[in-house]
């Protein structure tokens, strides 16, 4: 029971929240509970007041073992027999506003999946913070910073964390990497073997890898129709 436009309104809210724009919509709730407090409209006063208290409390969530509210980005890695994983974290107005997996070639060491997906990520995405985090030294790193301070306009640090709360944030971020990779590799192990149990059980010289499927159907002879599904691995 509630109008499109209060409906409007409440998804907008919930858009605010999960992008970056807390601070905005608490400032604006403020603003509306102080004046249905003036004008005696105390019970939506009242929700209004339980809504600033409920984003505080996802804030402080959020914030959770962030070390500061700066922005920076966090990345770690993880090198597996048939592939390479990089993690991303990126912490807006301290808050991880995003995190995002991406899987590479396979490579001979952590620190060269990192130099070589460092260089392209930041092509791409130009929003480029004060801080960079790695979990592994890279290869021209002083380089590299010099190259995203020129596209920035201002420094950028790119920084290798011995201890403390930036260098749990990098073995969580390679963590979550190793265990994509480990993922990948049990399912590629199931499917595997489901594969070698249908070449048995189907006579076949090879692994079927590819399985086509067809069916028609027809009208007493006429109006044929096909469809094919195919499937792979």
């Amino acid at each position: 029971k509630i109008s499109r436009e209060d409906y409007g309104r409440l998804v907008g809210e919930v858009c605010e929240m999960l992008g970056s724009g807390q601070q905005k919509l608490k400032r604006r709730l403020t603003v509306e509970m102080k004046q249905a407090s003036d004008s005696m409209r105390y019970e939506s006063a009242a929700k209004l007041r339980d809504k600033i208290r409920l984003i505080a409390r996802i804030e402080d969530r959020q914030k959770a073992g962030l070390p500061n509210h700066d922005d920076h980005d966090v990345f770690g890695c993880a090198v597996g027999s048939d592939r390479s994983v990089v993690q991303a974290f990126l912490v807006r107005d301290g808050n991880l506003s995003y995190a995002e997996k991406y899987r590479l070639s396979p490579a001979e060491s952590e620190s060269e999946v990192l130099g070589g997906f460092i260089t392209q990520y930041y092509t791409v995405n130009t929003s480029v913070p004060k801080r960079i985090y790695l979990s592994h030294d890279i290869e021209d790193r002083e380089i590299i910073a010099e190259w995203l301070s020129e596209m920035k306009g201002s420094k950028v640090e790119v920084l290798v964390p011995v201890r403390g709360e930036h260098r749990k944030l990098c073995e969580l971020a390679d963590k979550n990497a190793a265990d994509s990779i480990r993922l990948k590799e049990s399912e590629r192990k199931r499917r595997e073997k489901g594969l070698s149990e249908l070449k048995e059980a189907l006579s076949l010289k090879n692994y079927p890898s590819r399985v086509e499927c067809f069916d028609i159907s027809n009208t007493q002879g006429t109006d044929s129709v096909s469809s094919m599904v195919v499937m792979t691995d």
